[in-house]
């Protein structure tokens, strides 16, 4: 026998909300997913309209459980224990829709934290964890401000995952004391080098080239946006790309204009690939996600001994030239000269 269930909400944010009913006589308070097996949890929801269409949700899902006889008050508990609880947040964060730099950071750092622990905090409950075992684990890898806190960071995506799964805040990675580190330089170039650098590349290593001018004249990122680039991403006269949420970093439809010099080098490449087609690999699939990074990596290699670029100059120096200094939309010289 049951009754229906309820929903409780508190209209402090502050305060958790839940749905209530009783069951063979015993009352239950249902805060999250976890008891039916499914991923909702409404006191996560910051903004009180999102937190009530969960719990309705949750409401919902209770009710078709307890009428067709599917609900078990005596499902186990979630396994707190640090090892399994920290595993479980890692595998539910590797099904997110991250770039797989990321993921490898995830993992790396999440294994090399539970193999530095010993034993008996693993065997312990997350809840006893404290803020000091973490601090011990990034003391011990402090290469550097830039590797403490990128460790830091990583911990602090895991922990936040537990703390969903469990509807309960474990913030002991965020009061790990911060380290400043040192913004990445990317020296932006001159206008002697930015025209030097496209006619070396132009001469070199075409794909290169057009990446690198891409990148100026569009703002695109090289490793994740521009290398994924089809036919598709087009308009009908190449004036505009556009790309889904999914393939930029803003995970926001993201639409940008194409220079007329740029076009002007594309068009007879996407004249003649089908609208599928990557622009560099010429077939569906594009190159793997090192594509650019490689060659430019080994670009670079040769005209640092060469003497030709300097050591803070980077791919995305392009980018932030177009940003700084030169407007994109105005080619300069050397791409005016071959224009006409």
């Amino acid at each position: 026998m049951f009754t229906e269930p309820r929903i409780i909400l508190n209209k402090d944010l502050k305060k958790r909300s839940y749905v209530s009913f009783y069951f063979d006589g015993v009352n239950h308070k249902i805060y999250t997913g976890n008891k039916i097996g499914l991923d909702i949890y409404p006191n996560n929801a910051k903004v009180f309209k999102d937190r009530k269409r969960l719990l309705e949700q949750l409401q919902s899902e209770i009710y078709v459980r307890l009428k067709d006889g599917r609900f078990n008050p005596n499902v186990e508990k979630l396994d707190l224990t640090v090892q399994k609880i920290i595993n479980d947040a890692l595998d539910r964060k590797l099904k997110d829709n991250l770039s797989r730099y990321y993921k490898n950071d995830l993992k790396y750092v999440t294994r090399a934290f539970l193999k530095f622990l010993p034993t008996h905090l693993l065997k312990g409950s997350i809840l006893d964890l404290k803020t000091r075992d973490i601090e011990s684990y990034l003391d011990s890898c402090n290469t550097s401000n830039s590797n403490y806190m990128n460790k830091r960071t990583n911990l602090m995506a895991v922990f936040s995952e537990i703390s969903r799964m469990i509807d309960k805040d474990i913030n002991i990675v965020k009061k790990v004391k911060r380290k400043k580190i040192a913004a990445k330089l990317h020296e932006t170039y001159t206008k002697e080098e930015l025209n030097f650098y496209l006619d070396y590349f132009e001469q070199t290593n075409t794909h290169l080239y057009l990446c690198c001018l891409v990148v100026y004249g569009t703002f695109l990122r090289p490793h994740n946006e521009i290398r994924i680039l089809a036919k598709k991403h087009f308009n009908k006269d190449y004036s505009v790309i556009t790309l889904s949420g999914f393939e930029n970093k803003s995970r926001v439809i993201r639409s940008v204009n194409v220079p007329k010099y740029i076009i002007e080098k594309l068009k007879p490449i996407l004249d003649s690939i089908n609208r599928e087609d990557n622009i560099f690999s010429l077939s569906p699939t594009p190159f793997n996600d090192d594509y650019f990074r490689t060659l430019w990596t080994r670009a670079k290699k040769i005209m640092l001994e060469e003497g030709l670029i300097r050591k803070e100059q980077t791919l995305y120096s392009f980018r932030h030239t177009a940003a700084v200094k030169y407007p994109p939309d105005e080619p300069h010289i050397a791409l005016i000269k071959k224009l006409i």
